[in-house]
């Protein structure tokens, strides 16, 4: 959350390291987000099922 922050008051006084920190932390969110409907969507199919 503080570097997304410091992202968007200042992007250039980002280091390297949180620079990659925070794409790895997009990257999991994409992932979870992913994986959550994945669940939701298969969790609705089995109960159409029954």
């Amino acid at each position: 959350m503080t570097l997304r922050m410091k992202l968007d008051d200042n992007p250039y006084s980002l280091s390297q390291d949180e620079l990659m920190s925070l794409q790895n932390n997009d990257r999991l969110n994409s992932t979870m987000e992913y994986l959550l409907k994945d669940a939701l969507i298969k969790k609705a199919l089995v109960q159409t099922r029954n």
